[in-house]
C-alpha cells in the first residue's frame, strides 16, 4: 500500500490579469517567515516584523528586475 500525507494547500487565481510582485513577495514571505501560535508573544513580534522586511525586500527587488526588462 502507498500513502501519501498532503499539507495545507492554498490556490489563487486572477481574472484577466496577472499576479503581481506584491503577490508573489507575500508568498515568498510566507513561505521562509512562519510564526507558531504558540510563539513567546516577543518573539512572534520580531518574526513579524522580519517577515514584513523579507515581503518589502523581495517586492522591491521585483519591481527592479522588471524595470531592467
Amino acid at each position: 500500500m502507498i500513502g501519501t500525507e498532503v499539507g495545507a494547500v492554498s490556490v489563487t487565481t486572477s481574472n484577466d490579469t496577472t499576479l503581481g510582485p506584491e503577490h508573489w513577495a507575500r508568498r515568498t514571505a510566507d513561505h521562509i517567515v512562519s510564526v507558531g501560535a504558540d510563539a513567546h508573544p516577543l518573539i512572534a513580534e520580531q518574526a513579524l516584523e522580519f517577515k514584513e522586511f523579507i515581503y518589502k525586500a523581495t517586492a522591491y527587488y521585483m519591481y527592479e528586475a522588471i524595470n531592467e526588462d
